[in-house]
């Protein structure tokens, strides 16, 4: 990739943006964007595209309009990857292609595709017979059979003798309400009475036997005389209690459905089932089933309703007995090879160790991590189970818990989740990597919420994904000391033409050059330019003056906080005694001379704030012209302040804090109107964070829009033109 082409129009918070990324002069790039600029909705737009979707304009509904070309070809969407601030949701697609070598990959997933079209084809038979999910069913037969292999099962089930259950479906009986009712006392002791008062009658029944014909199993002998055509065959059946041989499938029916009519009519059990079908009523499909199929109480009871689960299947099973032995069939034919693959899988390195080794070495997380399932992930029909360990540091005592559990669990910190969410990501970028796929990384402040430790082991982690031939970064961030950071350990030498800081206006947004010159180390050129640029000179002034507090040298810091005040001696101090100052301060300065000597630098101040506000106004980084205008606009709110509080001995007095003292005497003592009073609260909230700046903290004033600073210099202007 050499040039990156973005036009936007309405996405989602940019109202307009053109930018060329020139990327011949370096891989990267990092955008240093204030909040509420464009940073997530530049990061919105590309992972929309991502996703073959389009960006949107969700406020005012507006079209949105985007054009983006790689080296004049239209991006696709396999070449985009964004990094979000956060995302707990994210997980990478890609752990799967990680698991073991892509040979023999191919060739488990060659083994396992008839097997696999087979079981689903199976499965969606067995779901429409039993109400379970397709995908639940293997673990429930398997559970119920206490089988950990389901193909085991299969072959060692005998079906040849089993009872028809099929028309009952397992999600009504086994529904989690129905087991948690049929676990109440009262019910359960009305099934254990319907239990012995049936096995009583069945006793009586001249048909019926207990445990050897019931009638279930009647209604199964029945269908199968009908399946079988047994009748059209001449043959009869002779029951025991029946004078006459019966000689068709409808008399047969009429015997055995006069008997159980007889057997379920009894008032006793009538009464009985009455009270176990309005105990159930909550599950309406239950009630439903028992009034129509009372036969089938018995098997409710505690002894039983195990075997009944079994049952269920077995019935279920057996209606699709044909495909179960061709699936076995396949199975047996394949299964040696599978499963060497699969013990490979499960005692080879694979390359997603070398990203939980790499994750666990880079980044400082409270537990360990693994992977329960990779023998079966091989197949890819298995979703990876990642579980991490948890240790105590006290006992030693080990809990392991899985990555959707933890994250219900809400243990985690912020920085803790993020680290999560990387590992998700370092399985992406190695998945990138392995298939040689040409990616831009859109990256949205992936450093937010971290200890510096972790910090750092993001931006070393960014380096070495710049390092690869096929990636490009695009690096986002509010934060100003990432931002220096990534320009000094990532761009190196191209930091001047690589990095940028977002100016938005009303109608657009533009991207102008933040390279060291201009930000990322100002003071050095600064101290170069002190004799030729009074803009300079004057921003200046607060940095020597927390020097000279940080060394203790009282005098001097006296001395130039009456050039950020309005102090006694203030519109006295002139430049030959700011140059003495400068050179007492910093060891370094002492051949350079200022010019006009004489010159207040009260004076100064106000001219030069003066020239930084005539029009036309154009949005640059400038940190130097910000800071002139926020001192002009202190100095001249404390001298309207002043003047209207009128109390010398008071504001003589004042030590510390004194915009805020002095704003608080004119507010609390209504010394003048709303709107006036609106202006001097501005004054105080913007211009002490922009004052007090050293080499470490200067990140309030960059996100501060020089026009609103022009437009509070003219307002507090026209007040103390007013004194």
């Amino acid at each position: 990739m050499d040039k990156l082409n973005v036009k936007l129009e309405n996405c989602y918070g940019i109202n307009k943006l053109e930018e060329e990324f020139d990327f011949t002069r370096g891989k990267n790039i990092t955008i240093y964007a204030p909040n509420a600029t464009m940073k997530t909705s530049f990061s919105k737009t590309f992972l929309q595209l991502s996703k073959n979707k389009q960006p949107e304009e969700k406020i005012h509904n507006k079209t949105p309009v985007y054009d983006i070309k790689v080296d004049g070809i239209d991006i696709e969407s396999d070449e985009i990857f964004v990094i979000e601030s956060m995302n707990e949701k994210y997980k990478s697609d890609k752990l799967t292609t990680l698991l073991v070598d892509s040979t023999s990959m191919e060739r488990y997933s060659e083994l396992n595709k008839e097997i696999i079209e087979q079981k689903k084809s199976l499965f969606v038979q067995l779901n429409k017979f039993s109400g379970i999910v397709k995908t639940s069913i293997e673990n429930n037969i398997c559970d119920d059979f206490n089988n950990d292999s389901f193909f085991e099962l299969l072959k060692d089930i005998d079906l040849t003798t089993v009872e028809d259950f099929s028309k009952f479906k397992y999600k009504d009986i086994f529904d989690s309400k129905v087991v948690s009712l049929l676990s109440d006392e009262n019910i359960s002791e009305n099934i254990s009475g319907y239990y012995s008062k049936y096995n009583e009658l069945i006793d009586k029944s001249p048909y019926f036997k207990k445990d050897v014909f019931n009638p279930v199993r009647a209604e199964n002998i029945i269908k199968s005389t009908k399946n079988e055509n047994f009748f059209d065959a001449e043959h009869k059946v002779h029951l025991n209690g029946h004078a006459e041989p019966i000689n068709s499938v409808q008399e047969f029916q009429d015997i055995i459905a006069e008997a159980k009519k007889e057997l379920l009519a009894n008032d006793t059990l009538k009464e009985i089932e009455k009270k176990i079908s309005q105990g159930v009523k909550s599950v309406k499909e239950f009630q439903d089933l028992l009034e129509k199929y009372p036969e089938l109480i018995p098997y409710l009871t505690k002894d039983k309703y195990h075997e009944l689960r079994q049952l269920l299947w077995l019935s279920y099973l057996k209606k699709e007995e044909v495909s179960i032995e061709s699936l076995l069939l396949v199975y047996k034919t394949n299964k040696e090879e599978i499963k060497e693959i699969e013990d490979i899988a499960s005692s080879q390195s694979t390359k997603w160790e070398a990203v939980v080794e790499e994750f666990e070495q880079r980044f400082y997380v409270p537990y360990e991590i693994y992977i329960d399932n990779k023998k079966s992930m091989v197949l890819g029909n298995t979703t990876p189970i990642i579980k991490f360990r948890f240790i105590d540091p006290v006992t030693g005592v080990v809990q392991e818990i899985d990555e959707d559990k933890l994250s219900n669990m809400k243990i985690l910190s912020q920085g803790e989740k993020r680290a999560l969410y990387l590992l998700h990501i370092i399985f992406e970028v190695k998945a990138r990597i392995e298939r040689g796929q040409k990616t831009l990384f859109i990256i949205d402040d992936i450093a937010d919420s971290f200890d510096y430790k972790n910090k750092y082991a993001i931006i070393e982690y960014l380096k070495e994904i710049s390092e690869e031939a096929i990636f490009n970064q695009i690096i986002l961030t509010h934060n100003f000391d990432f931002f220096r950071t990534v320009q000094g350990r990532i761009l190196g030498g191209t930091s001047y033409s690589n990095s940028f800081m977002v100016s938005k206006t009303e109608s657009k947004i533009e991207l102008l050059k933040a390279g060291p010159n201009q930000v990322n180390n100002p003071f050095n050129k600064w101290k170069e330019k002190l004799s030729e640029d009074n803009i300079i000179l004057i921003a200046f002034i607060p940095f020597i003056r927390n020097i000279a507090e940080y060394i203790g040298d009282n005098a001097n810091e006296d001395k130039l906080t009456k050039l950020l005040h309005i102090k006694s001696g203030t519109k006295s101090i002139e430049i030959q005694e700011l140059e003495v100052m400068i050179k007492d301060i910093l060891k370094d300065t002492q051949t350079f001379s200022l010019p006009n000597p004489a010159k207040k630098i009260y004076e100064l101040i106000y001219e030069q704030a003066d020239y930084i506000s005539i029009p036309p106004i154009i949005e640059e980084v400038e940190l130097e012209k910000k800071i002139v205008l926020s001192i002009a606009i202190r100095l001249k709110a404390e001298e309207y302040m002043i003047h209207v509080i009128n109390n010398l001995p008071f504001t003589n007095a004042i030590t510390k804090h004194q915009t805020a003292k002095l704003f608080k005497k004119v507010k609390g003592d209504s010394l003048c109107d709303v709107d006036k009073l609106k202006t001097l609260e501005l004054v105080n909230l913007i211009t002490p964070e922009n004052i007090h700046l050293n080499s470490f903290m200067y990140e309030p004033i960059l996100d501060m829009s020089k026009a609103n600073l022009i437009d509070l210099y003219k307002d507090i202007s026209t007040l103390h033109e007013s004194i």
